[in-house]
């Protein structure tokens, strides 16, 4: 199950293994090298890939609107 940060806590045979759980993210390790604080830092890195794919979407489709907007626009004028 994972934890708060989105870490599966895997049981080994020697030691615990911890791996994200975002789709497409191979990063992980013993849980020696992965503490809290690592585990942490690494979740803040894919909340900021996140809120930046937001940003970009909601970019795109600002222009797009206007775009949009403009070609209507022209054709109001050549209509005239």
């Amino acid at each position: 199950m994972p934890d708060g940060y989105g870490f599966n806590h895997l049981g080994g045979r020697s030691e615990i293994e911890v791996r994200c759980i975002e789709e497409g993210c191979m990063m992980g390790g013993p849980l020696h090298k992965w503490p809290v604080r690592l585990r942490a830092a690494h979740w803040r890195m894919h909340e900021r890939e996140r809120r930046r794919a937001a940003q970009r979407h909601a970019a795109k489709r600002q222009r797009e609107a206007t775009a949009r907007l403009r070609a209507v626009n022209r054709l109001r004028q050549e209509t005239r």
